[in-house]
């Protein structure tokens, strides 16, 4: 049986250039909006995003 991965789910991690490229505001509003959801969908992410 194949698993199928699940793509709304948010659980990869924030890359350091991600981070950097968020608060310099060097990014589309898409891939801001994509972020956020990102950031949104993972308490890891969130924790991250607050401690960077």
């Amino acid at each position: 049986m194949s698993r199928k991965k699940n793509i709304f789910e948010s659980n990869t991690p924030l890359a350091k250039e991600e981070m950097d490229a968020y608060l310099k505001g060097d990014m589309s509003q898409a891939d801001k909006y994509q972020l956020e959801q990102k950031i949104a969908g993972n308490d890891f992410n969130s924790d991250a995003m607050e401690g960077f």
